[in-house]
Parts: structure tokens; sequence; C-alpha cells
């Protein structure tokens, strides 16, 4: 993973406002693994925390993590159950 960083400033009636922005650029990484993807999961929900913290992406992809791996059973102690019913309505649409 290489990051790319970008520095923009602004004068706005003689303030200067400097803003800057990071990017992840990612190279050559490939998902062989159910480890390898809960990674790549993690990253992106590190990124969302970073430069969203109040983006509702992060405690879904938080939910993810938990979730991989876990029959139905073990679902229905993680989830609400009207989100299991929905999940499981969108199942059938899949």
């Amino acid at each position: 993973m290489d990051s790319v960083s970008s520095t923009t400033e602004t004068v706005v009636d003689g303030d200067t406002t400097t803003v800057t922005t990071e990017r992840v650029v990612y190279r050559d990484k490939v998902i062989n693994t159910r480890q390898d993807a809960l990674e790549r999961i993690r990253e992106v929900r590190a990124w969302f925390q970073q430069t969203e913290p109040g983006n509702p992406i992060i405690l879904l992809l938080r939910y993810a993590e938990e979730a991989a791996g876990k029959n139905f059973l073990q679902l229905s102690k993680l989830f609400p159950a009207d989100m299991l019913a929905v999940l499981d309505i969108n199942k059938d649409m899949s």
C-alpha cells in the first residue's frame, strides 16, 4: 500500500487555508483468502474513520468483519432481528 499526498493552499481575503489530502493506492494486492478480504475491509473502514468519521458505513463494515464466517444462528446474536429479516429477504434476490 502506498500513500500519495497532495497539498492545496487557498487565499481568501488575506487568510491562507492549507488542505492536505491523502490517497491510498493499492498495487499488486490480490485477495486470495478470507483473511485477505477481511484485511481489505479493515483498511476501507480505517479510511472512512479517518476521512468521514460520521459515516454510518463504518458501523456496517465493522458488522461485516464480525459476521464473516458466522452461521445464521450466530448472526442472530450479532444483528437485530429486523435486520436479519432484511438480509434473509435480500438473499433470495441475489
